[in-house]
């Protein structure tokens, strides 16, 4: 065996995440794991820990991505951010996380970074909500603001960015902040 082989033998290819945003090997079909991750992209779905979008195009994108950007090289990379929209076409910001948490908090902080430039808050928003942080069982994992929301949640009643830290990223590129 070479080691390339030695080395695809040991990483898991396929990940899902849990409520309280745990990653998970995944050992069913392909397609069963392709069909999970698309129904999990969508609004309110388990790969969202935080979206954002600006009426000018911007968006701010924080998911879950289902395979491990370490390749095994070290802690995994489950989740990535990304900026997007017309004046980061030429130097789109990303970082990626080793865990949800930490992910949040990159989301949050590169939110925040992106409204600073902005006079008017985004459009559509969606974050997750760590369980800690939920008030009761019927509280959604996910604040939603919307348009026409006033800015306030629809969901939990919760200060957008509450509970945010400044924990550092496993891997980054500067977005300029």
């Amino acid at each position: 065996m070479d080691g390339l082989e030695e080395f695809a033998g040991r990483m898991a290819l396929s990940w899902t995440v849990d409520d309280d945003g745990i990653p998970h090997e995944w050992h069913g079909k392909p397609v069963e794991w392709s069909r999970w991750m698309y129904e999990q992209k969508g609004a309110g779905g388990l790969c969202v820990v935080g979206r954002a979008e600006w009426p000018d195009g911007t968006r701010v994108s924080t998911m879950f991505l289902g395979i491990d950007m370490s390749f095994g090289m070290g802690p995994g990379l489950f989740w990535e951010m990304m900026i997007f929209g017309p004046e980061f076409d030429d130097n789109r910001p990303q970082e990626r996380f080793t865990s949800q948490r930490e992910a949040l908090a990159g989301h949050r902080r590169n939110l925040a970074w992106v409204q600073s430039g902005r006079p008017d808050p985004p459009t559509y928003r969606e974050e997750w909500v760590p369980p800690e942080e939920r008030l009761t069982s019927e509280t959604s994992r996910i604040t939603m603001l919307g348009p026409g929301a006033g800015g306030a949640p629809e969901t939990t009643g919760e200060e957008p960015g509450r509970g945010s830290d400044d924990t550092e990223t496993s891997e980054q590129r500067d977005p300029g902040v």
